[in-house]
C-alpha cells in the first residue's frame, strides 16, 4: 500500500475472479481502447472552493502492457472511461466481504 500524508487515505482491493469474469472485465477494457486514454483526467475545484473528491486510479496489465489513469471528479472523464469504471466499481461491491 502507497504512503499516505497525514488528511489523505489510500486503499486497495484485490479480488479473485473466476475465468469467465476475467474473460468479461478484459473484454471490457479491450473495448474501451483503454490504453488509447490519457493518463489521468482530474476535475479541479473552482477558485477559492475546495471540494472533498477522492482521487481515483484504474490500472489494467494485459499482452505486457500496463497503464494506470489518475480520476478525479466525473465532468472531464471520457463516458467509455466512466462506464467502465463503474462497471469495475460494481464488480468490486459484488466481491466484496
Amino acid at each position: 500500500m502507497p504512503a499516505v500524508q497525514q488528511g489523505q487515505s489510500s486503499m486497495e482491493a484485490r479480488y479473485t475472479l473466476d475465468p469467465d469474469q476475467l474473460s468479461s472485465v478484459v473484454e471490457r477494457f479491450t473495448q474501451s481502447r483503454f490504453f488509447e486514454f490519457e493518463d489521468s483526467y482530474i476535475e479541479i475545484d473552482p477558485p477559492g472552493i475546495t471540494i472533498d473528491m477522492d482521487y481515483r486510479t484504474l490500472t489494467f496489465h494485459s499482452n505486457g502492457q500496463t497503464k494506470s489513469i489518475k480520476l478525479r471528479g466525473s465532468s472531464t472523464v471520457p463516458g467509455p472511461l466512466s462506464e467502465l469504471e463503474q462497471e469495475v466499481v460494481d464488480l468490486w461491491d459484488t466481491q466484496a466481504p
